[in-house]
């Protein structure tokens, strides 16, 4: 009992400080240096790894403390050794050298690495009971996505690095879920607390004088929310983050995160003042980033998502499921034109724009490349398909004070997925949101693990509906894509 008790500390911490693990190079303009974003897994398949180190069968007569530290050492060692590997030829392979030894080396490892993850993915998947069609939709949304990774990387061998980091998280994912099994409730809260420590830490730093070392922006933009409350500001591009709007959306998820657990709190027979007083302090904390960063958006379905817990007993689960999914294509359809129209929203418009940005005329130019049909609709052109299919160079003209423009989203999920993965991506990716809807709202039910599946429909939720405005949950915006495999593993039932 005290080693499983140690392993669930082990993933405690990483479900907590993982998310810093993975940004922290940022703060240092490191993010795009290969031996650092492959170093920064280790951790994670560490700890992978000691969650099952238990089904490692130790002959009676040896001392199975002693044996269980040896391969403890031994596989922090190799595990370390392994990701300079991988680094080594990556960088000999694509970088300096380009030889085709090398080349062929670099694949080979890749290939290897993809075999031992359908292997280990496959034995972990089983030990959860997930819906059939839950499993199936989630297996698929994720094959065509590291598919998209894979065909960019023919261009832009670099990308053959994100294929290592979304393997790695999906195996943690549900190697923490399933390690936490004798844990009350305790999976998706840590995940929460260390998306909480992330906006802290980027807060902190900020006030302490740390800049972005990536340059993004030629220009500061106005705070128009704020400029409401009479502080006269510009938006903030925090430390360690991929862009304000982006950092912006993750401060949404976390009202999202804390509104619902602070519902759930006021519920119980008996309040938990100190844990009350914490969600206060984490929503205090993310609505402090929405405003600083200007995303309106992010307070918008922030607020919408955590309300929601209220009406979850009374919802009709597969209608609203469906509503949930559609959201977002309806928006896109025929929020246009009455976003535009609303007299009440025009006034959160930021100076010289609409209150969508200028969304209109970037949506506009993705209807329009898929008004003639093209048989690479069907699969998509791969990760970063706007630029592939020239598509961003009917809007790049509106981006031109940010460095980036030539590589700017198509600010919508479904038509960055279906730029990205296709007509078949996209169908994939709703049925399994609608899917995973289902399944968190069955589980509501079971008193016993109702917040952890409130907090995974909210999650939900706010991803779903931010999509309607920007590109989330594509692997664009990666804090939030990377939380789809920790909802996805909520989704399912623990085999006990």
């Amino acid at each position: 009992m005290e080693e499983i008790a140690l392993k669930g500390h082990y993933n405690k911490i990483l479900l907590v400080f993982g998310l810093l693990i993975f940004r922290l190079p940022r703060l240092f303009a490191l993010d795009n240096n290969p031996w650092v974003l492959i170093l920064t897994l280790a951790p994670f398949w560490y700890v992978v790894i000691n969650n099952h180190l238990a089904e490692i069968k130790i002959k009676p007569h040896l001392p199975r403390a002693l044996v269980k530290y040896f391969f403890q050492i031994v596989i922090l060692f190799n595990i370390a050794g392994i990701l300079v590997l991988v680094s080594a030829l990556f960088v000999k392979a694509f970088i300096d050298e380009r030889t085709a030894v090398f080349v062929f080396a670099a694949y080979l490892m890749l290939g290897v690495f993809l075999v031992g993850f359908l292997w280990g993915f496959s034995h972990i998947l089983k030990r959860l009971e997930l819906k059939r069609e839950n499993a199936i939709l989630g297996v698929l949304y994720f094959a065509v996505t590291l598919v998209s990774v894979l065909r960019s990387s023919i261009d832009n061998p670099f990308h053959l690095l994100f294929v290592f980091q979304i393997i790695t998280f999906l195996i943690f994912a549900f190697s923490a879920k399933f390690s936490l099994k004798h844990e009350d409730r305790q999976y998706l809260v840590f995940l929460a607390a260390g998306l909480l420590l992330y906006l802290a830490l980027n807060v902190i730093l900020e006030w302490f004088g740390f800049v972005n070392q990536s340059e993004n922006y030629l220009r500061d933009y106005d705070a128009v929310m704020l400029s409401y409350l009479g502080v006269k500001t510009t938006r903030v591009y925090f430390p360690m983050v991929e862009g304000i709007n982006a950092f912006g959306m993750v401060a949404g998820i976390g009202i999202s995160f804390c509104g619902a657990l602070f519902i759930l709190e006021l519920r119980n027979k008996s309040v938990r003042w100190i844990r009350l007083g914490g969600i206060i302090l984490g929503a205090i904390l993310s609505i402090y980033v929405v405003l600083r960063t200007d995303s309106r958006g992010g307070l918008l379905f922030g607020v919408v998502s955590a309300g929601l817990v209220l009406l979850f007993p009374y919802l009709k689960h597969r209608l609203f499921s469906v509503i949930l999914v559609l959201f977002p294509v309806v928006i896109l359809a025929l929020g246009s034109r009455f976003v535009q129209s609303n007299p009440f929203l025009e006034q959160f418009a930021r100076p010289g724009s609409d209150i969508l940005s200028g969304r209109s005329a970037i949506w506009d130019s993705g209807i329009s490349h898929f008004a003639t049909f093209e048989p690479v609709h069907l699969i998509g052109y791969g990760l970063y398909g706007q630029i592939k299919s020239g598509v961003v160079q009917q809007y790049q003209a509106q981006f031109e004070s940010y460095l980036n423009a030539g590589k700017m989203d198509l600010h919508h999920y479904t038509l960055q997925a279906m730029i990205d993965i296709g007509y078949i991506g996209l169908i994939i990716a709703l049925f399994w949101f609608y899917s995973l809807g289902i399944n968190l709202q069955r589980k509501i039910r079971d008193e016993r693990r109702g917040n952890e599946a409130y907090l995974g429909l909210v999650g939900l939720i706010y991803i779903v509906l931010i999509g309607s405005v920007s590109s989330v949950p594509a692997f664009y915006n990666q804090e939030l894509f990377y939380l789809l495999p920790f909802l996805w593993a909520e989704s399912g039932k623990i085999i006990e």
